[in-house]
């Protein structure tokens, strides 16, 4: 246990000092369009790197950057970066898809949150109807009226709301209607499975069913093999994202791939 602290202790320490020395830095991993095999969009991955070159695995960090607060800042460089580097592909690549980032519980319960997204909107010069929030489930059902309240006014401006990792959390039906979500996306557990297990792949092409029945789109993660992605299609899922088209990759690498695509 006393490890544990002074590693905990001297993580901290290090976070605190992260993001003003420029040690963050954003992997990208795309969306494709399922009927088209067209790239769709990106989605922004946080990563951090030490000055050593060592990189701390997100599941080391995340928990603490909110219990110090530290993922709120953190959180807007992603959104202003994110955005940035999106509208600047947009130019040079005369292409136009979305980018897609994660927001945490603590920055979506800031008072100015749909504030401070839209003005990072309007600094980047980013089209709203081009910027995807990604939100938990866990997150949204917590803190449902401040969420919604932040939500709907961003939606009304054209930001869309993805709701990830469905099926990890509560998963109840009733959720779907209440939440503000205009993407639903399907947590790769249920995705492992659907070419070798038929009770995965039934609740794989209900929940897709369902989703879409109600004017929402789908987004199915974790996709590794090709015969999971001809079930998708098959199935009519509307986006695909995972290893199976690309693993994130840093700025450079990502722009690369999309102007050769």
């Amino acid at each position: 246990m006393r490890l544990d602290q002074l590693y905990k202790r001297k993580l901290e320490d290090a976070l605190q000092g992260a993001l003003a020395q420029n040690q963050f830095t954003l992997h990208f991993q795309k969306q494709i369009h399922v009927p088209s095999g067209e790239v769709k969009g990106y989605e922004a991955l946080l990563r951090w790197q030490q000055p050593d070159g060592v990189y701390i695995p997100p599941s080391e960090w995340i928990q603490l950057a909110e219990e110090t607060g530290l993922i709120v800042p953190i959180g807007y460089w992603v959104l202003q970066t994110a955005c940035h580097t999106a509208r600047k592909w947009q130019i040079a690549s005369q292409m136009s898809f979305t980018i897609s980032v994660n927001i945490s519980a603590l920055q979506l319960m800031q008072y100015d949150f749909a504030d401070q997204v839209l003005a990072i909107l309007e600094e980047t010069e980013l089209d709203p109807r081009h910027l995807v929030l990604e939100l938990t489930e866990t997150l949204l059902i917590q803190s449902i009226e401040t969420s919604t309240n932040h939500l709907n006014l961003l939606r009304d401006k054209g930001v869309r709301i993805a709701l990830d990792d469905f099926g990890k959390g509560f998963s109840s039906l009733s959720y779907i209607k209440q939440l503000p979500a205009d993407i639903i996306k399907i947590d790769k557990s249920f995705i492992d499975h659907i070419d070798d297990s038929t009770v995965d792949r039934v609740i794989m092409e209900s929940i897709i069913s369902l989703v879409q029945r109600i004017d929402k789109e789908v987004v199915a993660e974790g996709v590794e093999k090709q015969e999971q992605l001809l079930i998708l299609q098959a199935v009519g899922c509307d986006f695909v994202q995972g290893y199976y088209f690309s693993k994130p990759l840093p700025e450079h690498q990502a722009f690369h791939a999309l102007v050769q695509a």
